[in-house]
């Protein structure tokens, strides 16, 4: 009986950790920002060029050097940049930019963890269900410093009043 409890307690602990490496692996915004910079890449170069692998780091420099300079993409940039030889083999190759990502993951897991800012709908939003840091991008985003805010309350008042919506 107690080897029995065993194997149904391994089992358990098998089946969750395999339920939360595929709840991982199917996150939509993981190297979401890598995928966007790939793609805008490779669909910068034609058909011809792509097959070049010299033609795919010109294109990954010329793209890095055009971004703004506080973006996501340029803060990949700064990871892609050393290893564009590692980018522009698989490109020349024809493999898609996800798999290229994935990929880039395993070497430099920084690749995959810069996401895009979510976008918050404040219209139809509860305040009291976001967290402090993005009540402090709201305000932050509508010029307003909050320097007596010390609870989360004090920041939901504040986000309030900036956004003039005291009826929420």
């Amino acid at each position: 009986a107690d080897g029995t409890m065993r194997a149904v307690a391994l089992l358990a602990i098998l089946a969750m950790s395999c339920a939360s490496v595929a709840l991982a692996a199917s996150d939509p915004k993981e190297c979401e920002v890598c995928r966007k910079v790939l793609g805008d890449v490779q669909g910068s170069m034609s058909k011809t060029a792509i097959k070049d692998k010299h033609n795919v780091e010109e294109a990954i420099t010329k793209y890095c050097k055009k971004t703004k300079k506080d973006s996501k993409e340029k803060k990949l940039c700064y990871f892609i940049e050393p290893i564009k030889r590692e980018i522009s083999v698989p490109t020349s190759n024809g493999v898609p930019a996800d798999r290229i990502c994935r990929r880039l993951k395993k070497k430099t897991a920084e690749i995959c963890s810069i996401r895009y800012a979510e976008k918050i709908d404040l219209a139809s939003v509860d305040l009291s269900k976001l967290r402090v840091r993005q009540l402090r991008k709201i305000l932050s985003d509508h010029g307003v410093a909050c320097n007596n805010c010390i609870e989360k309350a004090d920041y939901i008042r504040e986000v309030r009043a900036a956004l003039g919506k005291d009826e929420l």
